[in-house]
């Protein structure tokens, strides 16, 4: 619809969404959050003139006892937490991916970097970061994939920068959902171009894989 290929679009996409410009449901479909209130706030005006239309049309019975109002029960004390759970609820940690995972990740992704240095390095998994890691390594398929789908990015071109906006693969976008089936699924691959040919997919990633912590922090 647009006239672009649909890696560019999806680059355009992600780009909207990192500035906060559209919004995605859970399952990815994208929405305007403008239509989403309006629509909320019609229903909301909707049933409070219906409310107020049935206490204005119905007059009230003189005959009819006005009943007592019951006086409001007296609140019960908040349970506490139980261990290894915060007040919402949540297990303690929900937010944030284990120090195992985090190191594990940091090691791969700046390995990738360390072979490839237009892939900017992750310096650290905190915050909303964090929180979308915590949520892939919760997926028992990306936990699955995500390492194949690191050492598959040098074979894809337009990953590495290698399309009409110069564009390249991040740690943010990395994260999203779909990233990985996309890149396992061959929806970035072609053919490699510049004097990088490198492959971190055997001595690098062996490596990292069997020292975390030596290429986190670089």
């Amino acid at each position: 619809m647009g006239g672009g290929t649909e890696p560019e679009t999806d680059v355009l996409l992600a780009e909207l969404e990192e500035n906060g410009v559209l919004s995605k449901s859970p399952d990815g479909v994208v929405y305007n959050r403008r239509m989403v209130r309006d629509e909320h706030l019609r229903q909301v005006r909707a049933a409070a003139g219906r409310v107020g239309g049935l206490r204005g049309g119905r007059p009230a019975n003189p005959k009819q006892k006005k009943k007592a109002k019951k006086p409001p029960p007296s609140p019960s004390p908040s349970p506490s937490p139980s261990p290894g759970t915060t007040d919402n609820g949540k297990s303690a940690g929900a937010d944030a991916p284990s120090s195992a995972a985090a190191v594990e990740f940091l090691t791969l992704w700046n390995a990738l970097h360390g072979q490839h240095s237009v892939i900017a390095k992750c310096r650290d998994v905190k915050g909303q970061r964090g929180r979308l890691l915590a949520d892939r390594m919760a997926d028992q398929n990306w936990r699955a994939d995500w390492k194949s789908a690191i050492e598959h990015i040098p074979k894809c071109p337009f990953l590495l920068g290698q399309n009409e906006r110069g564009w390249k693969a991040n740690v943010d976008w990395f994260l999203k959902p779909g990233s990985v089936r996309a890149i396992l699924e061959g929806k970035y691959d072609g053919q490699r171009a510049g004097a990088n040919r490198g492959n971190p997919g055997s001595r690098t990633f062996a490596a990292a894989s069997e020292q975390p912590g030596k290429f986190a922090g670089r």
